[in-house]
This record gives structure tokens, sequence and C-alpha cells, in this order.
């Protein structure tokens, strides 16, 4: 049974084109497809709904960033707002880009050698790995892990404001599924970089010591490195 099969009998989709009228006539394909042709409509506009209101949504942030609004009780709500935000990254992160399938190896990489590049990371190491298990599948979803060590003065606010606008052109850099910036403890420092450049774990994916195999094939046939580091100073990076 299909998923339409289950769905086109429901109340509320039966209703959808003709509302309570549905009751009076009989209920046949024509009904369903009309009622189909409106729920996507309906979605077409919650969309279209949505991408308005994250759009001013966005806009209105940078006004309050950036002072335009003159309100006192809103001043106030957003300097505890980044005061809480700057609490919450310690100096080591570790994020994971995930790009859109039609941005191209270059581009991404391009992307986040420019990242890395920024004069408030310290440090870094950082991979590219793909998801393909088998060479037919070499190259699938490649994405990057990064590890890096931030200055003492950059707030976490401002991370996340410059690693997004970074990022934005090659991923949706507002889903945490897909950019992802995460606190790393010193303690899990080591943790990190196992996962990086160590045998992954096959507890929650039985597929990842195959990728890993991929991933062996696929860097020597784009010349990528194993890993790409820079380490001075302190931070924690032993090969």
């Amino acid at each position: 049974m299909s998923i339409m099969d289950l769905v086109k009998n429901t109340k509320d989709f039966r209703k959808l084109a003709y509302g309570e009228d549905t009751d009076l006539i009989p209920y046949d394909e024509n009904v369903v497809r009309a009622n189909l042709d409106e729920l996507v409509n309906k979605a077409i506009y919650t969309g279209f709904k949505k991408a308005i209101v994250d759009m001013v949504c966005e806009a209105t942030k940078l006004e309050i960033r950036e002072g335009k609004l003159a309100n006192d009780k809103l001043i106030k709500i957003y300097e505890g707002y980044k005061k809480n935000l700057d609490q919450k990254f310690g100096n080591v992160l570790f994020i994971t880009v995930n790009p859109r399938p039609d941005v191209d190896l270059e581009t991404f990489h391009k992307s986040i050698r420019k990242y890395v590049s920024k004069c408030w990371i310290e440090n870094y190491i950082y991979v590219l790995e793909q998801r393909g298990t088998n060479e037919s599948e070499l190259g699938k979803g490649f994405h990057s892990h990064l590890l890096i060590y931030k200055t003492d003065n950059k707030k976490s606010h401002e991370i996340i404001r410059e690693t997004k606008n970074t990022f934005k052109n090659v991923c949706s850099v507002d889903n945490p599924s897909i950019l992802n910036i995460q606190n790393c403890k010193e303690a899990d420092i080591e943790k990190r970089k196992n996962y990086m450049l160590g045998v992954k774990s096959t507890d929650h994916d039985p597929s990842k010591q195959e990728k890993q195999r991929m991933d062996i094939i696929w860097r020597q046939n784009k010349q990528i490195e194993k890993y790409y580091i820079k380490h001075s100073g302190n931070f924690l990076i032993e090969n």
C-alpha cells in the first residue's frame, strides 16, 4: 500500500479542495487529484511564507545587532542573548559542513580553505570525507570535519555569524544537520582527532569502515591529503 493510499481517506485530506461539500459528491479519483493539487498549493504557499519570514527575521536581527532599532527593552534582551551565546563555546570547536549536491568539490574545498584562514583561527586540523561504500559511489556525499582552536577574544555569536557567512553559498547554514558547530572540551579533543584520523566505530553505522576505505581511494584520485593542519602554539595536535 502506497503513502497516497494511506493519506487519501483521512478526514483532512478528503476535504482539502471542496470542504464539507465533499460529503455530497462521489469521492472518486478526480476529487483525490483535486485535493492533492490543493495540498501542493498550500505547501508552496507555506514554503514561500517561511522564506519571507526567515528573510525578514535575518534582516531584523541585523538591525538589532547594529543598533538600528532603538528600543531599550529590545536592546537589553539582545545583550542577554549575546551574553548567553558568548558563554556557549570554549576555545576548541568541532565543525561539520555538508555541501549541497550541486556544489563541486573544488568550490567546497575553497570555502573550507577560506574559513580556516580567518585570523581568529589559531590552529586547525580538517579532513575531507565522502560517503560512498563502493567504487561506483566514490565521492558521493563529500563533506568536511574541522577541529579548530580559536583566539580567546573571539565571541561565540561572532563565530556563528562568520561561519554561516562563509558557508552560506555551499550549504544550508541554518540546518544543524548540515552545518554543525559544537563546543569541544579539552577532554574530548583526542576523541575528535581519532574520529577524523583513526578507524571509525561501526556501532552506529556498520558501513563506516567501508566508507573510510573508499575515502583513501577517493583522496588519491582527487589528490586530496589525508588531513590538512596548521599547528603552532598550544593547540593539542600531534602526529
